[in-house]
């Protein structure tokens, strides 16, 4: 037993929660720009969990081209300097469980012509509190060419290989599926997950930043965490990588580890790609951006990666935000809701509508209670079966469901 347990770092993803752990993901109403800023596309979703339609608005420079509404709404978009949006999304919301839902890949073109739709129907997952595959986890594109990249995660979660979905805006279907070899890089002593990916521009290349982290190697109570990156051909097979060792750790400063990682989260660490194969990266404890130039080698048989100089790191400014003055909403009371004496106690349980386990094996449900409705009785049970407690109530009619905690 004892080494199945020292197993379990190995096959536990530890940076990606469940959808019941990482709860609901809102979907707000988004502007998402082009680099320039000239082209902005407002995507307003009709639920707050990213289900069903979404309404699409296209701008330059203040000045509306098209609008449109389509049965999916985008959940991540990027907006070329050509005006072309694409992006993912899913009917039902990107955390649903079930299998009746479908995943969308779209790209407009700057008319607002739907380019692409490539409809995937989803599946249950086979890991419990998962969202059901495909479950997407980013887009990039190449603002060289047509072609974008979805991020697919992978169905099991325990292997956690991420997929890349190749589209072209000029084909309304896929054009490859790929598995970046650098996943294999730890060799089963660690794990590692691809945080963020982009097209190099003037050479047919991707560089993608990997999170390692190192079972068998510690700093202090935490495993060694280190940014890796990795230069990927067409084909999906690395071609150069770079590791910086402990990039990623604060051993003198345990409780600052977490917002540490979450610093270099949100700085990134692909700091820009420039023409000719020219790209930077973060090297997070030195804080510096390292500039590098990647060109085919003499012969033509591989490519050379050359280092070119580096830049102290300024992390950016945090983002102002202005204060949004929201309506003021009166709240229409409800009246009290009376509890009234025991009933008798009902032979067995039911009909119960839900339950919670409490200490020393006791549990309490809540059933519903005669004939009328909103009718219900709470009630307090040993692990034998003795009533503890009951207590029956009835719902004013505008109540709806009854919120429901766990044992308190």
């Amino acid at each position: 037993m004892l080494q199945i347990i020292a197993l379990l770092p190995l096959l536990l993803p530890a940076w990606e929660p469940s959808a019941a752990q990482l709860g609901p993901v809102i979907l707000h109403p988004t502007e998402y720009s082009s680099p320039s800023g000239e082209y902005v596309l407002f995507v307003d979703p009709s639920h707050r969990l990213g289900a069903g339609p979404g309404s699409y608005r296209m701008s330059r420079d203040g000045v509306e081209l098209w609008n449109s509404k389509q049965l999916f709404t985008l959940s991540e978009v990027k907006v070329t300097d050509a005006g072309i949006a694409v992006g993912f999304g899913y009917t039902a919301g990107s955390q649903a469980s079930w299998a009746s839902d479908s995943f969308h890949v779209a790209a407009f073109a700057a008319s607002g012509e739907l380019l692409v739709n490539h409809i995937t129907e989803r599946e249950s997952s086979r890991f419990m509190h998962r969202a059901a595959n495909p479950l997407a986890a980013g887009i990039f594109l190449d603002s060289e060419s047509d072609r974008f990249v979805v991020r697919v995660r992978d169905p099991d979660v325990i292997r956690g290989f991420e997929a890349w979905w190749t589209y072209s805006t000029s084909s309304p279907e896929r054009v490859s599926v790929q598995e970046p070899e650098a996943h294999f890089g730890l060799n089963g002593r660690g794990a590692r997950h691809l945080t963020d990916a982009c097209f190099l521009k003037g050479v047919p290349l991707k560089l993608a930043w990997w999170w390692d982290i190192d079972f068998e190697k510690k700093l202090g109570d935490e495993y060694v965490e280190s940014g890796t990156f990795s230069l990927v051909n067409e084909e999906g097979h690395s071609v150069w990588q770079l590791s910086f060792p402990a990039d990623y750790n604060l051993p003198d400063d345990k409780d600052g580890q977490y917002e540490f990682e979450q610093q270099v989260r949100g700085w990134g660490a692909l700091q820009g790609v420039e023409p000719e194969g020219r790209f930077r990266i973060l090297n997070a404890q030195s804080r510096e951006v390292q500039e590098y130039l990647v060109a085919r080698s003499a012969d033509a048989s591989g490519w050379e990666v050359t280092s070119i100089g580096s830049t102290p790191f300024r992390a950016p400014e945090p983002k102002s935000h202005t204060p949004v003055n929201l309506p003021t909403l009166k709240l229409k009371p409800l009246p009290p809701v009376s509890l009234g004496t025991s009933p008798p106690v009902l032979g067995g349980l039911g009909p119960i509508d839900k339950f919670a386990f409490g200490p020393a094996g006791q549990f309490r449900i809540l059933r519903w209670w005669g004939e009328e409705k909103g009718s219900f009785v709470h009630t307090k049970v040993t692990s034998s079966g003795e009533v503890l407690e009951e207590v029956s109530f009835k719902l004013p009619e505008q109540a709806g469901s009854i919120p429901w905690r766990s044992w308190e």
